[in-house]
């Protein structure tokens, strides 16, 4: 995998260094399905109706939740690659 350009990212993506020196690539990968499949039964949910008006949700917007897997799609890429850079 290329080296990421991460100059134009927002500064606590920086972090992403410490988690990956922190955990093995196995434990991030497998913290990272977990937060996929969560986020894949909460959508499937919302789209079922599958929450009642007990429930105390506040769902996001459809711009909102395009912003999020976005989001997490960038962390996971910083997460996963084989190495990380600037160049």
């Amino acid at each position: 995998m290329p080296l990421l350009q991460i100059r134009n990212l927002p500064e606590n993506y920086l972090d992403l260094s410490r988690v990956r020196g922190l955990f093995t690539p196995q434990e991030i990968q497998t913290q990272l399905d977990r937060i996929e499949r969560e986020r894949s039964e909460y959508d499937a949910d919302i789209e079922e109706g599958g929450f009642g008006e007990e429930d105390d949700l506040i769902i996001e917007s459809p711009a909102a939740a395009v912003a999020r897997a976005r989001r997490f799609a960038v962390i996971k890429e910083l997460l996963t690659a084989a190495e990380l850079g600037t160049a």
